[in-house]
């Protein structure tokens, strides 16, 4: 399938278990991600406010990404430090989006605990011992995603996922692949395989 551009639209990667189904996905458009997000996506925008994985990434995230973090005073020089707006990687990377590509539709893909599906990351963090996230931090997520949304109205935020909300826009994963134009057969990137 030949990749069509489409300049006004934007992919976010968060680390819920339904961002796996595109892995191999050619995503045609500026694609931000929350964390470790580029060891299975093409990234061009990292994410991240937790100063633990801040360090990971830093040492082995490939250097053609741009990377975000909130102002901590001793992290490496590849990050670009910033006031952050909510109190999580994947409200920050839904931000750092709105606000580099305005009037745009931003995709969110694997949103699970946002749109109460599934609690859990698809990644392990060695310092969770572990846990995986709770309802009521998913329930602090959403209303910061729902602050963004109100907040960058010029913008379309689209969260894809098979199951309707009543507070945000849902696109079903079929429509998603018809509508953005994903190619779901290309190669994915190659990065460590190890757990953090």
């Amino acid at each position: 399938m030949a990749n069509i551009p489409n300049k006004n639209t934007v992919f976010v990667i968060l680390n819920g278990p339904s961002s796996e189904q595109y892995i191999t996905a050619k995503l045609d458009g500026p694609t931000f991600g929350c964390n470790f997000a580029y060891r299975d996506f093409d990234l061009q925008y990292c994410c991240s406010v937790d100063l633990k994985a801040i360090r990971i990434i830093e040492g082995e995230a490939p250097g053609g990404i741009q990377l975000f973090s909130k102002r901590y005073p001793d992290i490496g020089v590849r990050w670009q430090k910033k006031i952050i707006p909510g109190i999580d990687s994947g409200s920050f990377a839904l931000e750092q989006a709105l606000i580099i590509y305005p009037n745009s539709i931003v995709y969110v893909i694997g949103a699970d605990g946002i749109l109460r599906q599934n609690n859990t990351t698809r990644y392990e963090y060695e310092w969770r011992n572990g846990r995986q996230p709770n309802s009521h931090t998913h329930q602090r997520h959403r209303q910061s995603m729902i602050g963004l949304i109100n907040k960058y109205k010029k913008s379309r935020v689209v969260f894809v996922s098979d199951n309707q909300d009543p507070e945000l826009e849902t696109i079903t994963h079929e429509n998603f692949i018809r509508t953005s134009r994903v190619a779901l057969d290309a190669k994915r990137p190659q990065y460590s395989e190890e757990r953090i």
